[in-house]
This record gives C-alpha cells, structure tokens and sequence, in this order.
C-alpha cells in the first residue's frame, strides 16, 4: 500500500489498477490496510497543497488532458471527416469508456475461483489502457515494457516480438523527427527519404514543442504499433480465459 501511495504521488496511472488490487485482496481487512497505507501515503505527500487547495489539485491531477488524435481509436477517428461526429463523441466521452473497459476486465479476471495472479491482471489492464485511451503521449508506451518482456511466454513470442519491433520503431522515428530543429512547416516526416535523416541525426535534443505531433509516412508505423498492442490485449485476455476454464 506505501509504495502504491508513492506511485500515485508521481503519476496517477497506478490508479487504474486499483480496481483489480481492491478485488484480488482476499478480506475487506488486507483491503482497508493496503488501501488505508496508499491514502495515508498520498495525503502525507500532497500535504500542504492538498488542504490549501483540494479542487485545484484534483483538476490539474484528475483532469489532466492527454493529446487526442495521436493513437488508436482516436487517430482513426479523425482520420475522415465521416467520423467526426463518433470523434468528438469519442473525445468528450472517451474517458468513461476507458473506465469502463478496465473495471469490467478488473471484475473478469477476478471472478469465479480461478482468479487471475495479480501480475498478470495488471499487464493485462495496461495493454488495455493503450487500447482504448482517447488521449496518448509516447512516454505511455514505457509502461508496457515490463509486463511485455515478463510475460512474453504467456502471450507469445509472436506477439512480445511484433510490439518491440513497431514500438522501437516507431519511438525512434518520432524522436528522430523531433531532433529535426525546424518548425513543423519545415520538417519532413517521409523517413523513407535522406533529408529526413539528414536533419534529425545526429541526434541533439527532441523539441516536440516546436516540431508539434508526428504526420506523414511516421503515421502508419504509430498504426502498426498500437496494432500490436491491440494483439498482445488479445492474447493475453485469450490466456486469462483458457486458465479461468
């Protein structure tokens, strides 16, 4: 419970996980001490802010908005304008049904005798999360990498090797489109082209300010990697269902 206090301290990701924690506990007390530590933990780190502002700090932390459009269901989205109604739905909405997808794979998994080890749980909620988050950022895809290079014999060495090939490429494209140090008007996403390398590498600093979202021929490699974030979901849920038969 201490150290999911200090998770949450640092980054409000770990709350999606709270659900599956909450069922996977075996008794309401193992449920009241873990939990009771993580809110003690959070409270004691937030303090004096927490007091002096409770709504500020719940509005900059809770409502943090992550770019919409850069990833899965939202680049799809928006991808023509036959969509934009869903898209702006999607957008205003997207949250709920994000919530929504966790806490029912949370309820799954832990329902019936045979529930799913806590590890395992929490991978599978991860991938999730990058599958039907309406907003992203690339620093997301590094909380994946434990649970895809720990579980990879449960899911498939098919699937772990197709999402550490599309999400190493994909990364090392954005970053070097980024290093270009021109305004997004000047830059060049056709990384099948020499100026496109010629520009970003070496590599100096990534600007993501100046550069703004990745476009063009990067597109297609972001598409492939969340693809294979998708498969992996997949093949763990598989995975979780034939251990729960």
């Amino acid at each position: 419970g201490i150290a999911m206090g200090m998770a949450v301290n640092i980054k409000v990701v770990p709350l999606m996980f709270w659900p599956a924690v909450f069922l996977w506990l075996p008794s309401w007390r193992r449920r009241f001490e873990y939990f009771g530590a993580a809110v003690v933990v959070v409270v004691l780190a937030s303090t004096p802010l927490i007091f002096q502002e409770p709504a500020l700090l719940a509005r900059k932390v809770l409502g943090y908005p992550s770019s919409y459009g850069l990833w899965g269901l939202s680049r799809i989205l928006t991808a023509s304008p036959a969509f934009e109604p869903l898209s702006n739905f999607f957008e205003s909405e997207g949250r709920l049904f994000l919530v929504a997808t966790l806490l029912g794979l949370s309820a799954w998994m832990n329902r019936g005798p045979r529930r799913t080890p806590l590890f395992h749980q929490i991978g599978v909620l991860a991938f999730a999360f990058l599958t039907v988050t309406p907003g992203f950022g690339v620093q997301y895809l590094a909380w994946l990498v434990p649970w895809i290079a720990c579980l990879a014999a449960g899911v498939g060495a098919w699937a772990a090797t197709a999402w550490t090939l599309s999400s190493g490429a994909f990364l090392f494209l954005v970053y070097t489109y980024w290093c270009q140090g021109v305004t997004m008007e000047q830059s060049d996403p056709n990384w099948l082209g020499a100026n496109f390398w010629s520009r970003g590498l070496p590599w100096s600093y990534a600007n993501a300010n100046t550069m703004c979202a990745w476009w063009g021929r990067i597109v297609p490699v972001e598409i492939a990697c969340w693809v294979s974030v998708v498969a992996v979901l997949v093949a763990h849920v598989r995975a979780v269902a034939r251990a729960k038969a």
